[in-house]
């Protein structure tokens, strides 16, 4: 159904001719349709005797006041017969815009399907003259037309032939006050209570495997009207509309479509885009947004090699992360990793020449969050600044923290993109594709090379796949991190102990200063080490030994012969490629890498079993431990069938599979110099996506806006603490299973009672809520203990 603004200002909200034929041409509508007020006098007729005397009062005078109106008893063709009668169509309205709502209401009312509006409330009056509006299912008129042709085959195929067909899309209005620079976003609500179908002819046979050939194409128009004549029925009566502010959600859903785009943040009309989004969704007429990408510490490498640089003070002659900056908003942004909200910049503590040249740029009110990566280290920023004072302020948070998972991924995604175009200089092949997808490239490219070769600039068609279901799984080593620290600290006060010893034995023969002074930084360096230790720490300990300690001891080494051996055996124990004592650190590599070859060995040897059971796409990643994606579908499987046996064959192998890698890490701990154990998860996600291969970094990716929570719950799962405490979910020896809902836990119980059964897993089970994650809550988990134990079932399995 397509309803058309006003056409000049004599406007009335009480009838209005809104045919709009530049938008949607000369537009006839197949079925005979026609206003008629009887189903809506039925109505009030039962209500005469409604013990609410106030309905029985207004249905008494609705009645008497139409006795003088025979007009309105009769399907009616020309609106104009109408005229005269405003009061009692008012009150005939009445039960659906109350007078007390009117004003306020966005409602209006409309002969079923048709082009036409009779009736407007006031407020939708006042918006639809003062405002241009876009309007539709979509941007294509043929799509508008379509869907409601559909729609009205459906009603009748619901009320003559026993169907229970939905086809309600949206539909979606886009108002924005002339010669203003904000839009407001609208969704229709449609009622049809008071519409009637007559059948005309006798009903003619419909099968279902007809009816269901017309749902596998609801755009097919004549498809429709062959198996639903317009000849053999016609509709009567009204349907009336409420109109519903969704400016936020659907400012927020551009904003997510728009960061989906290919170098989202790479050009600046893309930026110019997502500011026109922002202004809508904060509701500020003069927002400004700016985005930027380094890398935080920053590291001798060029932290601006993104090229995601649209930040206020770009074209400023000033360095925003120059330490003479120290409290400039920028450099208090990096160390607090956290929002920065300034209300207004005049009144900013101890401004920098940073703030005031933000003042200069024409920013009064500020806001600034950091963009993370999925390590918490800061990869960017993105700020919002307004002209006025308070323009945006501690209320915008909100909606603020919707906005910053989007942009993290966007800029995570442009990085990835970027290195990968460099990586692609040096390429001369493809990288492997999955044997499970590989028909797909191979049908894609003998139809590309099949095209004219004449046509310039020819593509081939994107890979996808839709409607696959993921599982997602990760074997982590628990604590990696505190185990690297250890090492690195114990590797530290080993090589500086080592060097005490010599400058403690040349300081007897040697009358250098130099010698004692350097013993105490060592003593004060090793009393920091004791304490724990940070990548600046690392650093600077590294530095302090190469740069000040070595140089001494290669001096004294060859100036004094009384410590010329000592000094030589140091440096034959140090490590030749790092120059440092690097014993701890090796242990703790080799048995990372014994437990990465373990869990990867049983990746593959358990996928290759698994890909005869069905075939699907799996992909291994490397990090400490290893996470793994599957996707699953009809679409990938070219020459079966694909049901959810499979699919819950797949799931419980998932499982088996990430009990066996616990069991074996749990094998070789007595082999490993640094005993480390892992953590099994499952991101149990319910329903199917699509996936698409991104040819720029030539790996398959969530593809469209609505698929994008499953990214998002996956990036933040691993990071998932158990409700009402501070413990992590995931634990040592432990196999968690992270769902959404209840059918779930079901599904997954059933699965964990027949693992215990046959002695994969330990017998208790743990129920936990999940703390909200950023951006994401609502989650629960099943968490138990692996079984370790030798036996017969795990062996065989």
């Amino acid at each position: 159904m397509e309803i058309i603004s006003p056409q000049s200002d004599n406007y009335s909200s009480k009838k209005a001719q809104l045919i709009n034929e530049e938008k949607f041409g000369p537009y006839t509508f197949p079925f005979k349709t026609q206003l008629s007020f009887e189903p809506l006098i039925k109505f009030w007729k039962t209500k005469l005797g409604s013990e609410d005397r106030g309905e029985a009062v207004l249905a008494k005078e609705i009645m008497s006041m139409l006795e003088d109106a025979p007009e309105l008893h009769k399907p009616i063709e020309d609106f104009s017969v109408l005229d005269g009668y405003d009061d009692l169509v008012e009150l005939l309205l009445a039960g659906i815009f109350p007078s007390v709502l009117r004003d306020k209401q966005l409602g209006f009312a409309i002969p079923p399907f048709l082009l036409k509006g009779f009736y407007f409330t006031p407020r939708l009056s006042e918006l639809l003259l003062a405002r241009e509006i876009r309007f539709g299912f979509g941007t294509n008129p043929i799509l508008t037309k379509a869907v409601s042709i559909a729609r009205a085959c459906a009603v009748i195929l619901n009320k003559f032939y026993g169907q229970n067909i939905v086809i309600d899309p949206p539909f979606n209005f886009v108002m924005r006050p002339k010669g203003k620079s904000m839009e407001r976003y609208y969704k229709s609500e449609l009622y049809g209570d008071f519409l009637e179908i007559k059948q005309l002819k006798p009903l003619q046979e419909i099968s279902q495997d007809q009816i269901n050939r017309l749902l596998s194409n609801i755009y097919d128009t004549q498809a429709w009207l062959e198996i639903v004549p317009p000849t053999h029925f016609e509709f009567e009566g009204l349907v009336f509309a409420n109109l519903i502010d969704v400016t936020e959600e659907e400012s927020l859903s551009r904003i997510k479509h728009k960061l989906l785009e290919n170098d989202a943040l790479i050009h600046p009309q893309s930026i110019q885009d997502l500011q026109f989004i922002a202004r809508n969704y904060f509701g500020v007429s003069d927002l400004r947004l700016g985005v930027k990408a380094f890398d935080y510490p920053m590291t001798s490498e060029a932290p601006f090699r993104y090229k995601i640089e649209h930040n206020f003070l770009i074209d400023s002659p000033l360095e925003i992360f120059d330490p003479e900056y120290e409290n400039s908003v920028y450099l208090r942004l990096c160390r607090k990793n956290t929002i920065m909200v300034i209300e207004d910049l005049v009144q900013y503590h101890d401004p920098t020449d940073i703030e005031v040249e933000l003042l200069n740029y024409g920013i009064r009110s500020l806001v600034i969050a950091p963009l993370n990566d999925d390590h918490g280290q800061i990869i960017g920023f993105l700020e919002l600044g307004s002209s006025r004072p308070n323009g945006l302020n501690a209320l915008n948070l909100m909606k603020i923290s919707e906005l910053i998972p989007l942009f993290e991924i966007a800029v995570e995604r442009s990085r990835e993109e970027t290195t990968n175009r460099v990586q692609a200089l040096i390429r001369t092949n493809y990288t492997h594709i999955h044997p499970s997808v590989e028909w797909k490239f191979i049908s894609t490219a003998y139809k590309y090379l099949d095209e004219d070769p004449l046509v310039p600039l020819k593509r081939a068609e994107p890979i996808r796949f839709k409607q696959v279901f993921p599982l997602y799984g990760q074997s982590d080593v628990v604590s990696s991190s505190s185990f690297r620290n250890q090492a690195i600290r114990e590797d530290y006060i080993d090589n500086l102990k080592r060097i005490q010893k010599i400058l403690k034995e040349a300081n007897q023969y040697l009358d250098l200063p130099l010698l004692p002074h350097y013993q105490w930084e060592i003593d004060k360096v090793i009393e920091s080490l004791s304490k724990g230790i940070s990548t600046s720490d690392e650093v600077r300990i590294y530095q302090f030994i190469h740069s000040d300690i070595h140089s001494i001891l290669r001096q004294i080494e060859h100036d004094h012969p009384q410590v010329t051996e000592m000094v030589k055996g140091y440096f034959n124990d140090l490590d030749p490629h790092f120059g440092i004592v690097y014993r701890q650190r090796r242990d703790y590599e080799e048995s990372l890498r014994m437990i990465n070859n373990t869990i990867e060995h049983i990746l593959e040897e358990e996928d290759e079993r698994a890909q005869k059971m069905i075939p699907h796409y799996f992909e291994k990643i490397k990090t400490d431990g290893y996470e793994f994606n599957i996707y699953v579908g009809q679409s990938i499987m070219r020459d079966s069938t694909f049901t959810d046996v499979h699919l819950k064959n797949l799931r419980l192998w998932q499982l088996t599979t990430l009990c066996r890698i616990g069991r074996e890490i749990s094998k070789i701990q007595t082999s490993l110099s640094c005993p480390m154990d892992t953590a099994q998860m499952v991101l149990a996600y319910p329903s199917a996506i699509d996936i698409r291969f991104r040819t720029d970094e030539k790996k398959f990716d969530v593809d469209g806006v609505y698929n994008m929570d499953f990214e998002i719950i996956k990036k933040r799962v691993d990071k998932a603490v158990i409700k009402g405490s501070q413990d992590r979910l995931r634990k040592a020896g432990h196999l968690s299973v992270v769902y959404m809902h209840e059918s779930q836990r079901q599904e997954y119980q059933e699965y964990f009672n027949y693992l215990i059964k046959n002695q994969f897993l330990d017998k208790d089970v743990e129920h936990f809520e999940i703390e909200k994650l950023q951006d994401v809550e609502g989650l629960r988990a099943l968490r138990v203990m692996i079984n370790v134990d030798e036996h017969p079932q795990l062996s065989k399995k």
